[in-house]
């Protein structure tokens, strides 16, 4: 069960396609849910000699507007829940994500969701910087929701019934392993372990491309290990009680990969932490996490591996 799930929300319906998911996983973990709104201040006072007195009438407008959205969707998520939704708006005196951080540390919350909007691009509510930031930041495992539509009224809450959880032998990599079983837990999920084993770049499938003696002998030694490392996830897994399958796949592109995967398995959830093998510190555009964050159809559960906290 966690202790609080936190749901950032901007007034806006792509900030709000996170709801459905999140409230269908605060029912199943009998979880508290609360709602936050960062109140950007638009202008601050000037503390020189003569300068011109600060108006604070529009910040406090906007914050007024903040608190009156949320009070709203709060009480109508208290009805549909059918327990107390608690809300708050807080002030970005830091940046948008530094105080989405420090409201989810404040509360002892165990997850935040959050909605995107569209492939390949971030929501307009959030721009790309404040949810990368969040991600690299969050000190709790973070669910992204890709909202589809232009407006979240009668948006689905997608089935959490199969997960897709890529590895790649590191420790940073299984780090999500655990963060995503519990998330799970109530669905009776079916378990997909990942490892892509990267091959040299090329236009056409593995095996569709030629490779000479030499590169083949490496690459099966390195699909035998990867193997072997599968299966043995997959046991622990499995005496645990779980459905699960084990899949290796040797592929130049680790997550055009993971996003074809998913599709193909008609996965619920994608499940990855922000490092693994090759030592990102952090989420970086252009690594693995990150592109299947903004590529994927799916919820991805990110979780930031203990030693980067």
């Amino acid at each position: 069960m966690y202790p609080l799930i936190l749901v950032p929300l901007d007034g806006s319906p792509f900030a709000e396609g996170a709801l459905p998911i999140a409230m269908m996983v605060a029912e199943h973990h009998e979880a508290p849910l609360h709602l936050v709104a960062v109140h950007t201040v638009l202008a601050r006072p000037l503390r020189l000699p003569d300068a011109p007195i600060y108006d604070g009438q529009l910040d406090d407008d906007r914050r007024a507007q903040l608190d009156s959205y949320l009070t709203r969707t709060a009480a109508r998520l208290t009805t549909e829940l059918g327990r107390e939704v608690t809300h708050a708006t807080v002030s970005d005196d830091v940046s948008t994500a530094a105080a989405i951080v420090e409201e989810a540390e404040r509360r002892g919350a165990g997850l935040v969701v959050i909605s995107t909007h569209g492939r390949g691009g971030f929501s307009r509510a959030w721009l790309g910087s404040v949810t990368s930031e969040l991600l690299r930041t969050m000190p709790v495992p973070t669910l992204v929701v890709r909202n589809p539509a232009p407006d979240a009224a009668g948006t689905v809450a997608p089935s959490l019934a199969r997960v897709l959880l890529p590895l790649d032998g590191s420790e940073l990599a299984a780090a999500a392993l655990e963060p995503a079983l519990a998330l799970v837990a109530p669905f009776q999920a079916t378990v997909t372990v990942l490892r892509v084993v990267r091959t040299a770049e090329s236009q056409l499938p593995y095996d569709q491309t030629f490779w000479t003696a030499a590169e083949q002998q490496v690459m099966e030694a390195l699909r035998v290990d990867a193997q072997r490392d599968v299966d043995r996830v997959v046991a622990g897994l499995r005496a645990r009680g779980l459905t699960v399958e084990g899949l290796v796949v040797l592929e130049s592109d680790a997550a055009r990969t993971i996003l074809s995967v998913a599709a193909e398995r008609d996965v619920g959830l994608i499940a990855m932490s922000t490092s693994g093998r090759g030592g990102l510190a952090r989420l970086l555009v252009g690594s693995v996490t990150d592109k299947v964050v903004r590529g994927a159809d799916h919820p991805v559960l990110v979780v930031r591996p203990i030693q980067q906290q």
